[in-house]
């Protein structure tokens, strides 16, 4: 749109002023940028493609998982993250707990061996 009217307000202008400039360089702004546009429009119009075909396979794997065909994309990721979330907190759970059973085992292997130091020592005494 914009273009449009630079092309048009330039048309407007005397063939004179189109030419050269008082510093004896021509204008050659409209020329470059319709260039420039139509360069800008071709990548745009491939992202644009490119993004809705990403939405649309979003919503197709949404609805794989058994999601309505109506879900927004933020929703679905929402789903994600917290799965994700959630996860991590379990992860960090069973390592927790993990980390407590085995100091908790160290401790019971500890108190073995001295028990059976203990009892070896009264087996020496009483001999």
């Amino acid at each position: 749109k914009n273009m449009v009217t630079i092309k048009a307000q330039y048309a407007n202008k005397s063939g004179d002023d189109r030419k050269e400039a008082d510093d004896g360089v021509k204008d050659n702004f409209v020329e470059n940028m319709e260039d420039f546009v139509k360069d800008a429009k071709e990548i745009s119009n491939e992202l644009r493609a490119s993004f809705d075909k990403s939405i649309k396979d979003i919503i197709d794997l949404a609805v794989s998982f058994g999601e309505k065909k109506t879900i927004e994309v933020a929703d679905f990721f929402k789903i994600w993250v917290d799965f994700m979330t959630s996860w991590g907190k379990a992860r960090e759970a069973i390592r927790k707990r993990m980390a407590a059973e085995k100091k908790k085992q160290k401790l019971l292997e500890k108190k073995m061996k001295l028990k059976k130091k203990l009892e070896r020592r009264v087996s020496k005494q009483v001999e």
